[in-house]
């Protein structure tokens, strides 16, 4: 069964012809139904590919994979999902598989990515500052 689905706004998607806030598709994920995973890979789908694509440079084949990998374990781990945080979630997983296959590649993270990983709050502190 085909069900389109079309954003509306931010947070707002009508699939089969009705429309759902982000809440509601999280419990239509938590229900099990696709059409609700479909439409938030519709909002999300480009956000994931450029989280990918600023750690796996040069592997376009590794970013839809990886890609393709956190969208199932956003799926698989629906019950988990708070409305208003799903990108942030999505982002940490694209984030987290990408620096894991740069890893078994043998390749080094950008290195953006390394100060990203040093400190939480994004502050180098004195003395790493300049």
């Amino acid at each position: 069964m085909l069900v389109f689905c079309v954003k509306i706004g931010e947070s707002a998607f009508k699939c089969g012809g009705e429309r759902m806030e982000e809440g509601e598709l999280i419990r239509r994920m938590k229900r099990g139904d696709p059409a609700a995973l479909e439409a938030l890979m519709d909002r999300d789908m480009a956000f994931a590919c450029g989280v990918a694509s600023s750690i796996l440079r040069d592997a376009p084949r590794d970013v839809e994979e990886i890609v393709s990998d956190s969208f199932l374990a956003l799926w698989n781990n629906a019950h988990k999902l708070v409305p208003g945080r799903v990108r942030g979630y999505l982002s940490a997983i694209v984030r987290n598989r990408a620096k894991n296959r740069l890893r078994e590649l043998g390749k080094e993270l950008p290195l953006e990515e390394d100060l990203l990983d040093l400190e939480p709050s994004g502050d180098l502190g004195p003395r790493r500052s300049l």
